[in-house]
């Protein structure tokens, strides 16, 4: 079975994560998708995504810490907004 690049890690806040696998390292970015870059962007088919965190892990869980720094990163994001 193929490992899935990209996969969604918290439903309820839309935190994906990007999953990279190179000689036994285990990469992984976690970031959201706006839905608009700005009021003018009316292109939906070139999404804006904001990476808020990079690690690397061992296990194939999401350690909670680095999922609470992405949300956490998030609502800072779109506060500034």
């Amino acid at each position: 079975m193929a490992l899935k690049l990209v996969r969604k890690v918290d439903r309820k806040k839309d935190i994906f994560e990007l999953r990279i696998n190179t000689e036994g390292i285990f990469a992984r970015s976690l970031f959201f998708r706006l839905e608009k870059a700005n009021e003018e962007e009316d292109n939906v088919a070139s999404p804006t995504y904001i990476i808020t965190n990079s690690f690397k892990k061992k296990t194939n869980k999401t350690p909670s810490k680095e999922l609470k720094k992405a949300i956490k990163r998030k609502s800072n994001y779109k506060n500034k907004r």
